[in-house]
């Protein structure tokens, strides 16, 4: 392959997973057993939720939880448009339908005040979307969620670490979906986890990704084949030990792309909380797009097409898929999808300008960085 190449991704995995997964296939026991029972409970344990529910991908984490929460045909759920596919889908799986709410320019998640302008006597939960390392205003989401009665499920399936006011995202909303595709910030080659605090939910959850079933035979309720493996379970104990330090590296290479300077420069932590949390380098490109990738969003427009990433024309977003039929008629804001072509392609223009030493950097250290750069 040649050198000049950048990959999108590269899972960030060792010896320590090979090991693991070894003794597993050695050991006959694949599916739902002590190690997808250890992934669980040491997940939960990092996100600080009383539960966690391993489930084969992180698009079934989102549907299953919306499921287990009573989400069903003609209820209306709001979502961000700047997000992957399968947020919108999960919904639509359920017949339930998408209504799209606008960004808060901020932080690039769900806008408060226009969550609470998309509420109807059909809506029946928000599902906010965490994303490039900044987390949605939760106090404000919540406290709209509780006056209309709503069920609050937190996508945070690139958000692995990120924290919202000293608390790990996933742990605030009734449940949160995480995704361990080999794009994300730590993988299982696929795979997803449900985290909540709830009892009820945690055990619905686990007897829908089973079929539904409750012990050997009793099927309570119609479910899916959708449990994680025991070698994907294996992998993920190890992926969690090395995540903290998987993102500190993130952010150290982010900010050495966008600094003039030779060496990273940290955060000045005296300055209070930022508005963009560990866990994923965007914090840093955002902080620096009104500055400098505003320069670079003409070139970029022109390539998107070829720069990979979210995609950056208003005609392929979400809510323009022809799979989503009526609901591609929904408004959002344009300035929703500038904000993408800066964050996802200006990038990409902003790195070609950097010195070839910068540039010998980025190639070696690029696997950490674009995991979360091109991962929802």
């Amino acid at each position: 392959m040649d050198s000049d190449i950048i990959k999108v991704a590269t899972p960030q995995v060792g010896e320590e997973e090979v090991a693991a997964v070894r003794e597993v296939l050695l050991s006959g026991s694949y599916v739902s057993g002590i190690k997808v029972k250890e992934f669980e409970e040491k997940f939960a344990e990092y996100i600080g939720t009383k539960y966690a529910v391993a489930v084969g991908t992180g698009t079934a984490a989102l549907f299953i939880a919306l499921e287990a929460l009573g989400i069903g045909k003609g209820d209306e759920v709001i979502v961000p448009p700047l997000t992957f596919f399968a947020t919108v889908s999960s919904v639509l799986y359920l017949g339930a339908v998408p209504v799209f709410a606008d960004l808060d320019m901020d932080d690039l998640c769900l806008s408060p005040e226009s969550v609470e302008q998309q509420i109807t006597a059909k809506t029946k939960a928000i599902l906010p979307v965490h994303l490039f390392g900044a987390a949605a205003k939760m106090d404000e989401i919540l406290d709209i969620s509780g006056k209309h009665g709503l069920i609050v499920v937190e996508d945070c399936a690139q958000a692995h670490g990120t924290e919202y006011k000293g608390k790990k995202v996933g742990a605030t909303g009734h449940a949160g979906a995480f995704s361990f595709f080999a794009t994300k910030h730590m993988t299982t080659g696929e795979g997803g986890m449900i985290t909540t605090n709830s009892e009820d939910v945690a055990e619905q959850c686990k007897v829908i990704r089973s079929h539904g079933m409750s012990g050997r035979d009793d099927h309570l309720r119609l479910g899916y084949n959708n449990r994680m493996t025991e070698m994907e379970a294996a992998m993920g104990i190890i992926q969690l030990k090395k995540l903290d330090e998987l993102n500190r590296k993130r952010i150290e290479n982010s900010e050495y792309l966008l600094n003039e300077d030779e060496e990273p420069q940290g955060r000045d932590e005296g300055k209070g909380e930022p508005a963009f949390f560990p866990g994923d380098p965007h914090h840093e490109l955002l902080d620096a797009r009104d500055h400098r990738l505003e320069e670079v969003l003409s070139p970029a427009r022109d390539h998107f097409q070829a720069l990979g990433g979210y995609p950056g024309d208003h005609d392929e977003q979400d809510h323009h898929q022809p799979s989503v039929g009526d609901v591609r008629e929904q408004q959002v804001l344009k300035e929703s999808v500038r904000i993408t072509w800066i964050v996802d392609y200006g990038q990409a223009q902003l790195f070609q300008k950097k010195t070839q030493k910068q540039n010998r950097m980025f190639h070696a250290y690029l696997s950490p960085l674009r995991n979360a750069l091109t991962a929802s």
